[in-house]
C-alpha cells in the first residue's frame, strides 16, 4: 500500500470516530491543505490533518522502495474562549484518533502502531495543536 492509501485508510478510520462525525478531515494529498484547513477551523473550530512525516526504506536494491513510514494525524483546535462553550477538545479527541487507529489494518498493510501524541503547541495565536504519530511498516512510496 502506498503512502497515500495509508493516508485515505487512516482517514477514514477518524472519519468513523463517533465523536469525530462532524468534524473535517483533510488528507494532505488531496487539494489545497493550508485553504482546506483554514476553512475548516473558521467553521468548526477544529479540524484534523492526515498525513505523513519521513519514511525509512528496507531496501534500495528493488524497483518498488518499500519501507517504514510515520503516518501523522494533526490535530488543530481553536479554543473557545468562554469555558462553557462546547465542542471536541484536543487532547480527548487527540486519544480518540490514537485509540482508533492504534491496531487498524488497512488491506495488504501491516497493522498501523500507535508511536506517541506529541506535546501540544500553538501554531499560531489562538490555535493550539497536537499530532498522534503511528508507524506505518512496509509501505510504499
Amino acid at each position: 500500500m502506498d503512502v497515500n492509501e495509508l493516508i485515505e485508510q487512516a482517514a477514514e478510520v477518524v472519519r468513523a470516530i463517533p465523536e469525530m462525525a462532524d468534524q473535517p478531515v483533510i488528507e494532505v494529498h488531496k487539494g489545497d491543505v493550508a485553504k482546506n484547513l483554514e476553512i475548516a477551523i473558521a467553521k468548526t473550530r477544529f479540524a484534523v490533518l492526515v498525513g505523513w512525516n519521513g519514511f525509512k526504506a528496507k531496501s534500495n536494491s528493488s524497483k518498488t522502495i518499500v519501507g517504514d513510514a510515520n503516518l501523522v494525524v494533526e490535530l488543530f483546535e481553536r479554543p473557545v474562549v468562554s469555558s462553557t462553550g462546547g465542542g471536541l477538545k484536543l487532547l480527548p479527541a487527540a486519544r480518540l484518533v490514537g485509540n482508533a487507529v492504534n491496531l487498524s489494518q488497512p488491506p495488504g498493510q501491516s497493522p498501523i502502531v500507535f508511536r506517541e501524541i506529541t506535546p501540544v503547541t500553538e501554531p499560531s495565536p489562538g490555535l493550539i495543536s497536537c499530532n498522534v504519530i503511528f508507524a506505518a511498516n512496509n509501505t510504499t512510496l
